[in-house]
């Protein structure tokens, strides 16, 4: 029974130590990221910055407050990556959200890596305001909450590289449950998870069995 529990510990340890490395190694990618933009940004002289979140926090992201007095924001920041060479791809969220999934490539030399791509969700709060969030990416599968009230929820996911974004309605959803599982489509199951008081507390999509990765 001891070397059974020694082996549990020492298991345990490296699952977590191996987490560890893995955290820090995509949130030095972030920081690297995050230089390299900021200097596009100060030579296009269009866009100020106007503060920087890059807490360490349990998702690995950071948040830049902007203002810009170009009248097309979304114009302005796909022809400042096409003027860089950078392979992306973006979707409009809705009005005032856009995302774009873009690659840094060899840019980030750290990475060792020829492909970095990025989540940079774009929230557009006013005429000149807006705040972008900066998120790596880690995993095939990846989405995230862009929106979410009691009735219900907006989101986008990643597949692969493909960009998707859809929004659910709650209205007949029960809240009594800790967990729903639902059909988001032929592809895919939406988990919705709710707090205490019934209002979305995470979201987890999972590919239905058979379902292989878009490519």
């Amino acid at each position: 029974m001891k070397g059974t529990s020694e082996d549990f510990v020492k298991s345990l340890k490296d699952k977590i130590s191996k987490k560890e490395k893995k955290e820090t190694f995509y949130r030095n990618l972030l920081q690297d990221s995050l230089d390299y933009f900021i200097s596009i940004i100060k030579e296009s002289n269009e866009i100020e910055i106007r503060s920087i979140k890059n807490f360490k926090t349990n998702e690995v992201s950071c948040f830049l407050n902007l203002y810009s007095e170009n009248e097309n924001i979304p114009a302005l920041i796909s022809g400042m990556l096409n003027d860089e060479k950078f392979q992306f791809d973006s979707i409009d969220l809705d009005p005032k959200r856009s995302l774009y999934l873009i690659n840094f490539g060899q840019r980030i030399l750290s990475s060792g890596n020829g492909d970095n791509w990025f989540f940079f969700e774009f929230h557009f709060k006013g005429k000149y305001l807006f705040n972008l969030k900066i998120t790596p990416k880690i995993s095939d599968l990846s989405y995230s909450i862009y929106e979410s009230k009691y009735h219900s929820i907006k989101f986008w996911m990643c597949d692969h590289l493909n960009l998707y974004h859809h929004d659910i309605a709650l209205r007949n959803i029960d809240r009594n449950k800790n967990k729903t599982k639902i059909s988001l489509n032929e592809k895919y199951n939406l988990t919705i998870s709710f707090d205490l008081i019934g209002d979305v507390e995470k979201i987890n999509i999972s590919r239905k069995i058979g379902r292989k990765k878009d490519n």
